[in-house]
């Protein structure tokens, strides 16, 4: 359940970076003057710290099976390097950002910026990301920009890769399984238009910007673990209104179409749930059967975003976030248990307060909370969000800009 709260902070907390990690934009403002002819830089470098209360999105019991460090559980190596149900977290990062003429006129701009997350338990999942991205003003009320983002390495958890058995009596134990680690590298490009709908002037109390954002992810795990692998096109809508300097709220909504390699992969099943001998024995009685069968992860995950912001003053804001996500699995694999007719929902709630106490500093305080709910039962076999959960982050962060 902390893991859920922190989620939900960091959320609204960087209200400047999107569900992704990409830096948000910031509100078309238009592009400088003509005469503007001068490259112009600017930077900031930044820390959160986070607590994160179920760092690897696992029920009640198998956050208790963790922690109780069973003689089986080392020998199989389902928990290796897992070492903590919960975790603190400390991320320090940077972005270079410069501006100047365009040759296809007004202002270019092109920014790099990186972080790493240092994991003060479970260290094996410390990792880095980095952003690149350039954008170019459309008009005096557009703006284009095209960003990757990169994570070179990421340990999302241990997955089943075989299993032997050793005592020959059909069925797999605990201590009969084999699990390794499961690595992915992952790439985001990004290509985003925002216009300024309606502009907010002194007359003009109320402000309107649309944001349409079109891009293609692509995760790519280590082996044995390819049918995992998840890559797509996604698309994200987003209106952003303001009323005055204090009140502003908005509205996101994200389609994300991913597709996964079918493949066979090493299964723990119960004879009787099919009516299928599995093992050779000419009986249907048997379970925890080592079998190898088609795996399809493919599915469609849908965002719909609300978040609403008020200042509280003239240097403090406070952010309230929620966001519905349901995922939706397209297997037809007769023996793939854990995606066949497979439904996801996940809720976000997150409340964040910001401040600047001057024009270089800014801090936030955040928490965040996640409830999870699949259709499936709680299978330490299966990839991703496999277990029903809760998730607590807390997250405190401070930033200079330059």
């Amino acid at each position: 359940m902390i893991e859920t709260v922190l989620v939900c902070l960091v959320g609204i907390l960087e209200s400047q970076v999107q569900d992704n990690g990409t830096p948000r934009p910031p509100r078309p403002q238009g592009p400088p003057r003509a005469h503007a002819s001068e490259w112009k830089t600017d930077g900031r470098v930044r820390g959160n710290l986070r607590f994160n209360s179920n760092v690897w999105l696992l029920d009640s019991d198998a956050q208790d099976r963790l922690e109780s460090d069973r003689t089986s559980d080392r020998t199989s190596g389902r928990y290796k390097d897992m070492e903590s149900v919960e975790d603190v977290i400390f991320t320090p990062g940077g972005r270079y950002h410069a501006a100047g003429p365009s040759p296809l006129g007004r202002r270019l701009s092109f920014w790099a910026d990186a972080e790493y997350s240092f994991y003060i338990q479970n260290s094996r999942r410390s990792n880095l990301e980095t952003n690149v991205g350039v954008g170019q003003y459309a008009g005096p009320d557009g703006h284009l920009q095209l960003s990757l983002n990169f994570i070179p390495q990421y340990f999302e958890r241990n997955y089943l890769a075989d299993a032997f058995d050793v005592n020959g009596d059909g069925s797999i134990s605990s201590s009969e399984r084999q699990y390794e680690h499961g690595d992915y590298l992952e790439w985001d490009l990004a290509l985003e238009y925002r216009h300024r709908i309606v502009d907010r002037t002194k007359s003009q109390e109320f402000g309107l910007d649309g944001h349409v954002t079109v891009g293609f992810r692509d995760r790519n795990f280590n082996s044995p673990f390819r049918g995992h692998d998840e890559t797509g096109p996604w698309l994200q809508l987003m209106l952003r209104f303001q009323v005055g300097t204090g009140l502003k709220w908005g509205l996101r909504y994200k389609y994300e179409d991913l597709s996964s390699p079918t493949e066979r992969e090493v299964q723990i099943l119960d004879e009787p749930d099919f009516g299928v001998d599995l093992n050779g024995d000419l009986d249907i009685a048997d379970q925890n059967v080592r079998t190898y069968e088609a795996v399809d992860r493919t599915r469609v995950e849908q965002e719909i975003g609300f978040t609403f912001g008020v200042d509280l003053g003239p240097k403090t804001e406070l952010d309230f976030l929620y966001t519905r996500t349901t995922r939706d699995y397209a297997s037809d694999e007769v023996f793939d248990v854990g995606h066949r007719d497979r439904e996801d929902k996940r809720n976000d709630f997150g409340l964040s307060l910001r401040g600047r106490p001057s024009a270089s500093w800014e801090w936030r305080f955040g928490i965040q909370v996640r409830r999870h709910d699949t259709d499936r039962a709680a299978n330490p076999d299966l990839s991703g969000d496999a277990f029903d959960y809760w998730r607590l982050i807390l997250l405190a962060a401070m930033t200079y800009r330059w």
